[in-house]
């Protein structure tokens, strides 16, 4: 058994920033930022609606919400420029609540990281082998190949860890469960399901790498093959209805907690995100992120009604980074919606309005079906390793750096071969997460001495 207790002042994490990939640029690159752990950081999830005014209020009424509307959009000022300056970090307070010693779980078996299937650059997952079915399967199924049932109330923290080196491989974030943000969760869900619906995909929308039957859109910034430097994706017809998502309150909600769950759990990597989003910001200033509080710098909407993925990768992701997926509906979770992860050799439980965080680039991961009358929708946070490379390179392709500048692109070659290894450094370990939220942890004394 562990105790946890607060620490009166957070120590410095036990690795520097370069070991943690933040000085993975050229020498002639500005500094990256180094994200502080400012004490007045917002709490994991923290978010507020607007209130329209009603109109049969008195004028003195009207005045007072009016005013107290204003000190809201100061409070949320104030939020956005803490998160710019020094991101999101857990209150001690809160941190203590959420980690107690039973959220991380072992793994059975140890994780081969050298057997994932990451890309010579370290920038990507190779692409080969990153969908092993076209079918979607019962939980029976799952349990029948051999799949370990990991029951969760989706509520409180999972940490699944490999046993040897104690990184976390998986963490499910769980879920403000109090009932405004209940409602807030159903209200997400509902508005990206209407939202589908009123799409009208045509068939040819509803068949794609993760799944039939459903639709699904990314929307944000990305960089891929083709063009010469990262761009914000053009959906057509869909812009305006994407636009309406992102601006919608509850979704704004779910994207906030999402960010903030990837420091709570990853804070090394959170600062790396972090960092990325000040740097890019400032060289490529026409480039419009997705949400004002979240350090990823894209999205996916799969909108059902029936949205059940089946086995894939997103190898266009950080090989090293998580994605963050918000599982939203109507269903019973003890039936159906769970998720396969399977190098993790596990079926977790998935609830509506929980949030898993995941390397979705390197493990392939899908969804159980649900039962007939019953739906489903999700919404999805990621990076592009595309865009953490183009930054690296100074905000030029291989090819421009090379030309610019030989002696730094032959280095930045040069630290290839040892890329994932530097970036998995990234991911925590429990006492990592206790460490960086201000708390410890300390053997049991009784426990040591044989007394219970």
């Amino acid at each position: 058994m562990h105790a946890i207790h607060a620490r009166a002042s957070t120590s410095a994490h036990k690795r520097s920033a370069h070991e943690a990939g933040l000085a993975d640029r050229p020498a002639k690159r500005p500094a990256p930022c180094n994200p502080a752990s400012g004490s007045n950081a917002m709490p994991l999830g923290s978010d507020s609606s607007t209130v329209s005014e009603p109109q049969h209020l008195s004028n003195a009424s009207k005045r007072t919400l009016r005013d107290r509307e204003r000190q809201k959009q100061r409070k949320q000022e104030k939020k956005d420029a803490t998160f710019s300056a020094s991101g999101q970090a857990p209150r001690p307070k809160h941190a203590k609540k959420l980690l107690t010693s039973n959220v991380a779980r072992p793994l059975k078996t140890a994780v081969d990281f050298d057997a994932f299937p990451v890309a010579s650059s370290g920038y990507e997952a190779l692409n080969k082998g990153s969908t092993v079915s076209s079918a979607s399967r019962t939980l029976k199924d799952a349990l029948a190949s051999g799949l370990e049932y990991v029951d969760w109330d989706g509520i409180g923290p999972l940490l699944l860890t490999d046993p040897v080196s104690d990184a976390i491989c998986l963490a499910g974030a769980g879920r403000n469960a109090s009932a405004e943000a209940t409602e807030s969760q159903k209200a997400a869900g509902l508005a990206i399901l209407n939202a589908g619906a009123a799409a009208n995909f045509p068939a040819k929308k509803l068949v794609h790498k993760r799944g039939k039957d459903f639709g699904a859109l990314n929307t944000g910034i990305l960089w891929g093959q083709g063009p010469t430097e990262p761009y914000n994706l053009n959906n057509g017809r869909y812009n305006q209805l994407l636009e309406d998502l992102k601006a919608n309150p509850d979704i704004i909600r779910l994207a906030t907690f999402q960010s903030s769950a990837l420091n709570m759990f990853f804070p090394q990597l959170y600062k790396r995100y972090h960092c990325l989003r000040a740097d890019v910001e400032r060289h490529m200033k026409d480039l419009k992120w997705n949400f004002q509080r979240s350090v990823f710098s894209a999205a996916a909407f799969n909108f059902g009604p029936r949205t059940v993925t089946t086995p894939h990768r997103d190898s266009m992701n950080l090989p090293a980074g998580f994605c963050a997926i918000h599982a939203l509906g109507e269903y019973d979770a003890d039936l159906g919606g769970h998720l396969i992860v399977e190098e993790l050799g596990v079926v977790i439980r998935f609830p509506p309005g929980s949030c898993i965080l995941i390397p979705s680039a390197i493990l392939t991961h899908s969804n159980t079906a649900i039962q007939e009358d019953e739906w489903r929708v999700s919404f999805t946070q990621f990076s592009s390793g595309a865009l953490f490379r183009y930054a690296d390179n100074g905000y030029r392709t291989e090819q421009e750096f090379k030309e610019y500048d030989e002696v730094s692109y032959n280095f930045m070659m040069g630290r290839k071969a040892t890329r994932w290894e530097r970036d998995l450094e990234n991911w925590s370990t429990f006492e990592d997460v206790l460490s960086a939220a201000g708390l410890e942890v300390e053997e049991d004394t009784n426990e040591e001495n044989g007394k219970s």
